[in-house]
């Protein structure tokens, strides 16, 4: 598909992107990219004894775990970002959830491994664009993605990480083949004392006609017994792991504050304006964390901030960028259940 004769590429609103009706049947698809996705994952399971790690990415195990032993954590996150004003007119909100399923074992004292599996889903609301009445750049994005990563502890208690991954990030309808993200994390860290744990890294992944490289530092540094600084989130192929001062006035409850860097690609689909295009959203992001420990095992986070600094762009099928518009600080409100076992 082609695009319309009065689509112009110079990117005032998103709704140059676009200007046809869709033809395919997106509830179709996302039952295939599912499907596939859930099938590779099965056999991942059933053929590996190793294991991703729901612990930040350097794989630091502060519990202790047996040799030979397995450990399982899972997540569920849904968001809701707000009603957000695009620069150059219209505006978009969009809903979230996040699904993380980890699995790790020890081999010895020296060497972990895992699998992890994570499946992300957007669902984009764009309103008033000004150029054509009712149509969106995208609506739909699926990330499903697996991570193999590996630690092994050498010389006086050296961590050494290494963390290949690959990830399906495309909208609904995308091509399969035509919409992996593949690259990996290396990390190396060393506890200097019982309270402070530091190390650096740095990423390396293709994304979609774009290789991206970025540096991270490694940090859990337990400053008293009610204050800690740390990572909140994992690195991997949308960027490094952010910081997180985290206070814990009682038992059971902790509030954490923080930010991170935050940029992703995903593949548009070839019945789009842009045919097998690429779009990116960035920006920072601010967060208060409110924390409720429910048992060992669970835990329950209430979580709300806003994206500052965001830019939504477009590059053709060659990489080239056609447009880009900014948007205005976004608030969201985020619920995440997590457990392990």
């Amino acid at each position: 598909m082609s695009l319309c004769p009065s689509a112009t590429i110079n990117f005032t609103p998103p709704a140059v992107w676009l200007g046809c009706t869709k033809q395919h049947h997106p509830v179709d698809e996302e039952k295939t990219v599912m499907g596939r996705f859930l099938r590779l994952a099965t056999l991942l399971l059933l053929c590996s004894a190793v294991a991703a790690t729901g612990e930040p990415v350097w794989g630091q195990n502060k519990n202790g775990v047996r040799t030979g032993s397995y450990r399982y954590s899972f997540s569920y996150t849904p968001i809701y970002q707000f009603e957000t004003d695009l620069d150059n007119g219209g505006s978009f909100d969009v809903s979230r959830h996040y699904v993380r399923f980890d699995v790790t074992r020890s081999f010895g004292r020296s060497l972990r491994m895992g699998l992890g599996l994570s499946y992300d889903f957007e669902k984009w609301n764009f309103r008033d664009l000004p150029t054509v009445a009712g149509a969106t750049p995208w609506s739909s994005l699926h990330r499903p993605g697996v991570s193999l990563p590996v630690f092994y502890t050498f010389a006086d208690s050296w961590i050494l990480g290494i963390t290949p991954t690959v990830e399906f990030s495309g909208e609904s309808g995308a091509q399969i083949d035509e919409s992996l993200i593949y690259g990996g994390i290396v990390s190396l860290a060393h506890p200097f004392s019982r309270d402070l744990f530091l190390g650096i890294g740095f990423g390396v992944f293709d994304q979609l006609e774009d290789t991206s490289f970025f540096p991270f530092v490694i940090i859990e540094w337990t400053i008293s017994e009610q204050f800690r600084v740390t990572n909140p989130l994992r690195a991997g192929p949308a960027g490094p792991a952010g910081l997180e001062l985290v206070y814990a006035p009682v038992d059971n409850w902790e509030l954490g504050v923080g930010g991170a860097y935050r940029t992703y690609r995903f593949r548009l689909d070839d019945q789009s304006a842009v045919p097998d295009g690429v779009g990116e959203n960035e920006f920072l992001v601010a967060f208060l964390r409110l924390q409720r420990k429910i048992g060992a095992r669970l835990t329950l986070d209430l979580t709300g901030g806003a994206l500052f600094g965001g830019e939504l762009s477009i590059d053709n099928v060659d990489g080239d960028e056609i447009g880009s518009d900014d948007y205005d600080p976004s608030p969201f409100l985020a619920l995440t259940f997590a457990g392990e076992f």
